[in-house]
């Protein structure tokens, strides 16, 4: 089976990892998102509270040691969750859009926003928000991009030579 690219993927490509050429362009949503919006709370709360690389979850000791309130303690454990989910969602997530990409890039892609959007939401909203209840929409963009990756696979598989 020959599989041939459309352009249309640079799209994937886009909301992915890079598609300019310009500097302080070179920039795309999921990249941004995780290296950028979510580390820096994570560095913001390891500069408020104190805990040091490599840890990424301080112990009781630590705790005692630094002399955290239990709410310091509680905002950097929640910009750590955040930073730590997205990147295990991300590590099997984007291998998937990618494939996904191939077949169908701009369903693909538009759904990588989708998911994007959501996945902001999950980050920036404060947990015990009404509104966060919305980030848990992003599976239904993960879902398509996992049945649009499945259907380019079968189509590979029982494509007539």
């Amino acid at each position: 089976m020959l599989v041939e690219v459309s352009n249309d993927f640079g799209y994937v490509i886009a909301v992915m990892i890079d598609a300019y050429q310009q500097p302080f362009t070179r920039t795309s949503a999921f990249y941004l998102q995780q290296n950028f919006a979510f580390v820096i709370q994570v560095l913001r709360q390891r500069m408020a509270t104190g805990i040091k690389a490599p840890s990424f979850y301080p112990r009781d000791s630590e705790i005692k040691e630094l002399k955290l309130s239990k709410e310091q303690v509680q905002k950097y454990m929640y910009a750590q969750r955040i930073h730590q989910n997205n990147m295990e969602f991300m590590s099997f997530f984007l291998p998937v859009f990618l494939v996904a990409g191939v077949s169908n890039p701009i369903h693909t892609a538009a759904a990588g926003a989708f998911i994007f959007v959501c996945r902001m939401i999950y980050g920036f909203v404060p947990p015990k928000s009404s509104i966060r209840a919305l980030s848990g929409f992003f599976h239904l963009g993960e879902w398509y991009v996992l049945y649009l990756a499945g259907s380019f696979a079968y189509n590979a598989i029982y494509a007539k030579a």
